[in-house]
């Protein structure tokens, strides 16, 4: 049963957290608020792992906020929630891609929900009824409290100090924000968080996930098939000659890197080892993309269960292990171009997506050596990409980027990206080598990116108080 002051809570919370504040303490303060009443109300989910983990990714993202502060950890912080919810619809949901597909349906569908419920029910009426009887003897009593108030702060000195420090405090933000701009954000609130506490199944798609199973399963063919029985072994043979020709090719391509970028990267230009590194990172997804396709295709169905074929798995195994080895060409050429020419987001990501690849070719070997099906190898990527986002989320890129190339000499800076290519995060670094800066970006260094929102600890993050 849904407690309605549960609900009522959640939404003042939320309008007095994000209104009108920015992005900070106050992200983690609400995300703390509702998980203790979701489980409170609902202890079972606690007990679910895949649950638990998301809870933990959602803490974990919130905290990136509030000390990184940066898009990624924003970004982040918000699949954390939406994969929350999903999974706080049904404990029995498993797979990563209907968790996220669900929470969407019910950030639509969950609002149309509860007024459904309240028009069938009778539960809400009687807070209505107890709030309406309160509300007219509650403004009576605060009206004849202001003059007992102010009589009793001109009397006594220490109370009337404690008045003028509190109503100092709040009373700007009482009569900046209109009650109207209040109640319409705590209407905002009650939308977004109602989901959580009134599930639903919208498009059955618990009914498609109990069907997914990360097993294969051999089909047996009924005796009556017009299906060749010389099927598989066609297939088998396809197989291996396409395989064969794919490590052909990938071969000469791995003994180029071997060439250039592992023996003899000195003598590249920075525009051949931009276009090389760029080239390298799109040839590699591209490979895994295609290594995907062919592996899905290539070992669907009863082919998994093929006697005779251990030569095309092995075949398989080679092609990934090669992908493996561009991966860690591409790797390299990254880390020469940082060497000679210094560390940028772009560089960062393509070391994330690198790493990312590498986890998607482990998943596909375990496809082709464990019978694996599609199912599994979504749910292993989906989660590794969500984590991925996490981890890059919990750092700030723009003061480690920044460390990294000021410890270069001044003439091999590139101020220019420094100083307008990154964001905020990084203005404390920069006034710190003011003196090391070319002038034409000094007073850039002092003018730009000082606008102040408005502050308090709601907003309060670790970033905005370092520049301060």
């Amino acid at each position: 049963m849904i407690k309605s002051y549960h609900l009522f809570l959640l939404s003042v919370a939320f309008a007095y957290f994000f209104f009108p504040m920015e992005l900070g303490a106050n992200v983690f303060a609400f995300d703390a608020l509702l998980i203790v009443f979701l489980l409170r109300q609902r202890p079972t989910l606690g007990r679910r792992a895949l649950f638990v983990c998301t809870v933990a990714g959602l803490l974990a993202s919130a905290v990136s906020v509030v000390i990184v502060h940066g898009r990624a950890s924003i970004l982040a912080h918000h699949i954390s929630l939406l994969l929350l919810l999903g999974y706080a619809q049904r404990r029995e949901l498993r797979f990563v891609g209907y968790a996220a597909l669900l929470g969407l349906l019910s950030l639509a569908c969950g609002p149309m929900r509860f007024l459904r419920r309240i028009g069938r029910s009778t539960q809400f009426l009687p807070v209505v009824r107890t709030s309406g009887r309160w509300i007219g003897p509650a403004a009576v009593a605060a009206g004849v409290s202001v003059p007992f108030l102010v009589l009793y702060g001109a009397g006594n000195a220490a109370w009337g100090e404690t008045l003028q420090e509190v109503f100092g405090r709040y009373l700007p933000f009482i009569f900046h924000v209109t009650a109207l701009e209040f109640v319409g954000m705590m209407v905002l609130g009650l939308a977004l968080t109602v989901p959580f506490f009134l599930t639903g199944d919208e498009g059955g798609l618990l009914g498609y996930d109990a069907a997914l199973s990360d097993e294969l399963l051999r089909q047996r063919k009924k005796r009556l098939s017009l299906i060749s029985p010389l099927a598989l072994p066609r297939a088998y043979r396809r197989g291996l000659v396409t395989f064969g020709l794919l490590n052909c090719i990938l071969f000469a391509v791995n003994l180029t890197d071997l060439r250039f970028g592992w023996w003899s990267p000195a003598g590249l230009s920075a525009a051949a080892l931009s276009s090389y590194l760029h080239e390298g990172t799109y040839s590699l997804i591209l490979s895994i993309c295609l290594a995907m396709v062919m592996v899905l295709y290539y070992f669907r169905g009863n082919l998994n269960f093929y006697g005779p074929a251990t030569p095309l798995r092995r075949m398989t195994y080679l092609w990934l292990g090669q992908n493996a080895f561009l991966a860690f060409s591409v790797a390299l050429r990254n880390y020469h171009y940082v060497r000679e020419y210094g560390l940028a987001t772009g560089r960062v990501q393509v070391g994330f997506v690198l790493v990312l690849m590498l986890v998607g070719l482990y998943t596909l070997y375990r496809k082709v050596r464990y019978r694996r099906s599609l199912t599994y190898l979504l749910q292993v990527n989906g989660l590794a990409a969500w984590l991925f986002l996490i981890a890059y989320g919990a750092v700030n890129w723009s003061g480690v980027i920044t460390r990294v190339n000021l410890q270069s000499a001044p003439e091999r800076i590139d101020w220019q990206y420094l100083v307008h290519g990154l964001d905020d995060r990084n203005a404390f670094l920069l006034q710190a080598s003011y003196d090391r800066i070319p002038a034409q970006f000094q007073r850039n260094v002092k003018t730009s990116r000082m606008k102040i929102p408005r502050y308090d600890w709601r907003s309060w993050n670790y970033a905005d108080w370092r520049n301060r």
